[in-house]
């Protein structure tokens, strides 16, 4: 998968997790949490072009095991970037409810869903 198709799909697909967030804001008690939702947002699309980077560098080195450590290691990269993200906004904002992880959750699992199947299709290039 070369980069502009990668980065088609990861347009294609981030437009469609933006409707659904945008889709959150009509439930008035999430309103307030828009913003960090946003931020979910963006957050994990620079991620996954991160995840998707580099993954491809591991795929052209002499190492086999490398594109599997490479994807173990973003993981973990991953979990820490999000830890730090729900952690922060918590402690500058102080939101009166945890309503904040939904939006979180939401982008999460969906952008975590994307990758799998991006890595997926890029350890058959292999």
């Amino acid at each position: 998968m070369d980069q502009k198709q990668f980065l088609k799909q990861l347009g294609l697909f981030s437009l469609g997790v933006a409707v659904i967030i945008a889709l959150l804001y009509l439930i008035p008690a999430m309103r307030p949490e828009f913003g960090f939702a946003w931020s979910c947002w963006i957050t994990f699309i620079l991620v996954t072009y991160i995840m998707y980077w580099l993954s491809m560098r591991s795929l052209n080195s002499p190492s086999k095991g490398l594109f599997i450590s490479v994807s173990m290691l973003l993981n973990g990269f991953k979990i820490v970037i999000s830890l730090i993200l729900v952690i922060f906004y918590y402690q500058l904002f102080q939101p009166e409810t945890k309503l904040f992880l939904i939006p979180f959750f939401i982008t999460y699992l969906l952008y975590t869903i994307f990758e799998v199947y991006i890595l997926s299709k890029l350890a058959k290039m292999a």
